[in-house]
Order: C-alpha cells, then structure tokens, then sequence
C-alpha cells in the first residue's frame, strides 16, 4: 500500500542517488506513470579527499560533484579542508567568492607557466596555494587578483629569476610588500 507511485517522493529519491554515491540528480514525476531522473552534468574543476583516501570532484560553483577513481597523482588541484572526514555529494566547499577569486589566480599563473596543485583556505581570509614546482604561495582574499599578480610576476623577473627551482616560498598576504625564501 505504500509503494504506490502517487506516494512516491522524489526528495528522496534524490536524497538516495546522492548518499549512495551516484552523483547529484534531478527527480520528477510525469503523470500518470513515469519517473524522469536526470544527472547533472558538471565540469571538474578541482578535487577534495578525504584522510581515507577517498576523492571528489569539485565543480565550478564549489559544489562536491562526483566521486573521483583513485589516481595515482591527482590530475586536478585539490582543495585541502579543515574537516574532510564529513565531505559528501552535493557540500558546498568552496564560496562563491573564493571560486572567483581563485579562478582569476589560476588564469593569470596559467600565462607565466606556474600551476597550481593544492589550494588552503586558511584562518583571517588567507590563501595558500602549493605549486606542482615544490613551492608555495600565500595571498589574502579581500586583495585585487590583478595587481597580486602583477607583483607577483615582477618579483620573479626581476628578483628571483633563475632561482625559482630554489624557492621555497613567496608571500603577498601584505598590500605593497612582497616577501620570498629560497631553500
């Protein structure tokens, strides 16, 4: 008597797909008998994983959007949380200001050759990002992406030239201020 299809719920129908792992969907009823159920198509833009392992897909808009396989290097930047442990489909991990934010910083590194490979957010609206060379990269948030950039780009022409296989780490978290350590 409860399995009829007038009783159905497509909340949960939804709610089940995505606890079980099979992606984020849409369901709806068309009457007088038809379940449609359709999966959202996203593109990956970085990935999250959990201590166990386990990864996801982060979409554009910063949403948990599909399981990753197991790669033996992950072909995405990830994105490092404070609480991966609770990650599942469809978490909101990223704000819409930091998915900006960020997407204008990958863009302009992308022109200079430099890619990221993990993303921190961390505490006081401070970012740090590991690049695939070995070094990392501290910026503040509430800061213009282009002018970072530009500093940026001018510290490693006229400062660090050659020695970028030996930096260790360069901070633009201070407005007008750059600071870098070399190994």
């Amino acid at each position: 008597p409860n399995d009829h299809y007038a009783f159905l719920s497509v909340e949960k129908i939804e709610s089940m797909l995505k606890d079980r792992g099979f992606g984020l969907a849409n369901a709806e009823k068309s009457f007088p008998n038809t379940l449609i159920i359709k999966f959202e198509k996203t593109e990956p833009w970085l990935m999250t994983c959990k201590a166990s392992q386990e990864c996801y897909y982060v979409d554009e808009s910063g949403v948990v959007s599909a399981r990753a396989p197991a790669f033996s290097e992950l072909p995405l930047p990830q994105v490092r949380l404070k609480d991966s442990a609770s990650v599942k489909l469809s978490d909101n991990v990223i704000s819409a200001d930091d998915v900006l934010f960020l997407k204008k910083w990958f863009g302009n590194l992308k022109t200079i050759d430099i890619y990221p490979k993990e993303i921190e957010i961390l505490h006081n609206e401070e970012i740090k990002i590991l690049i695939k060379e070995g070094w990392f990269l501290y910026l503040v948030k509430n800061s213009d992406p282009q002018k970072l950039f530009y500093d940026l780009q001018l510290l490693l022409d006229q400062k660090i030239k050659d020695s970028r296989r030996k930096l260790e780490y360069i901070d633009l978290r201070f407005e007008n201020k750059a600071f870098y350590k070399l190994r």
